[in-house]
């Protein structure tokens, strides 16, 4: 009898430490129960492309007893997938921080408290006009948003298509920038000039180096990746100058963000300082994507990938802009 008796209760103290194993991560950590993440392992959403943001991440893991999974989306809704996942977890988060390619979505995640309002900027790109230089000379090539209007590049002009992405906060900037007539009336000329939209900057990229237009708008890296496979692609910091002379508007910049995502857990803030710090900003500007170090001192040891005369357009207008630019690509360029 004895014996049963020391089964049962070996038994039942087995079946409390699998009990507790269970809820105690459960208790401690904001993700789902059923994952039961190691406790020293970060969730980390990402819109950057992954082969610029894994050397980065692989830093961190070096130097930190920190394990980091990171999750990042299609080369089509980049940023705004991501942004949408962040919203259906609200009230169950899956993540702990944010990298965003762009800070507009972010922007909207802070105001509606998903992620802190204490977000960081770093490492910026810049809208850009990128030329196939087979077909155009340096010395014609577009150096404003209305020059893309010369009839030279009727029928020959592609872009992103704006629902998501980058272009989605260059439409914003439009608005911003000129007001919301200006802004609708050069996209109905833009439309009556033969704009191609297709999925993302990068197919941007392509199509202008395979003479399928001769220009396009898209950013920075795309351009400088297309460059390392030896495309004949160049670019130019497109400017937003009125024809008039009304306005005068550099180029549009794109820094990257990081947040803290609401429930995060407590090794968190270790990769957020990290990723908003001076380390990262130099192995961004060193990386393929070369983006501009907002640090000063780190870009004094970049000059070549300085923004001539950005806009210094505040990136909240920007982004309070984004709703109405949209409706105005809606009505004025379609899908």
């Amino acid at each position: 009898m004895s014996g049963r008796i020391g089964v049962i209760v070996v038994g039942a103290a087995l079946l409390v430490v699998a009990v507790v194993g269970l809820v105690i991560p459960a208790l401690f950590t904001h993700h789902a129960p059923e994952k039961y993440w190691p406790k020293n392992l970060l969730v980390l959403y990402c819109s950057a492309d992954r082969h610029i943001a894994q050397p980065i991440i692989d830093a961190f893991d070096h130097k930190n007893d920190i394990a980091v999974k990171m999750l990042g989306d299609t080369e089509a809704t980049k940023t705004f997938g991501l942004v949408e996942r962040l919203r259906t977890e609200k009230d169950e988060p899956q993540a702990d921080l944010f990298w965003s390619s762009e800070p507009f979505g972010m922007i909207a995640l802070a105001r509606e408290g998903i992620v802190h309002p204490e977000f960081r900027q770093f490492a910026s790109r810049a809208r850009v006009i990128v030329y196939n230089t087979n077909r155009v000379d340096e010395n014609d090539a577009p150096k404003t948003m209305h020059d893309l209007l010369n009839e030279r590049f009727r029928g020959r002009i592609v872009m992103a298509r704006p629902q998501f992405g980058t272009t989605r906060g260059h439409m914003g900037f439009l608005v911003a920038a000129w007001g919301e007539e200006e802004a609708q009336d050069y996209l109905r000329a833009l439309k009556a000039h033969g704009v191609r939209l297709v999925a993302g900057n990068s197919s941007v990229v392509r199509a202008v180096a395979a003479g399928e237009a001769d220009i396009g708008l898209t950013d920075t890296d795309d351009v400088y990746g297309a460059q390392r496979e030896g495309l004949p692609v160049e670019l130019i910091y497109v400017r937003h100058d009125l024809p008039d002379g009304s306005k005068l508007v550099g180029p549009m910049t794109i820094p990257n963000t990081v947040a803290l995502v609401r429930g995060f857990g407590m090794n968190a803030p270790a990769l957020f300082e990290f990723l908003a710090g001076p380390e990262v900003e130099r192995m961004l500007a060193a990386s393929d994507s070369h983006n501009t170090p907002m640090n000063p001192e780190v870009a004094k040891e970049f000059p070549q990938y300085a923004i001539p005369d950005a806009a210094q357009i505040p990136l909240e207008d920007i982004a309070d802009a984004i709703p109405r630019a949209l409706e105005l690509c809606q009505q004025e360029l379609g899908r």
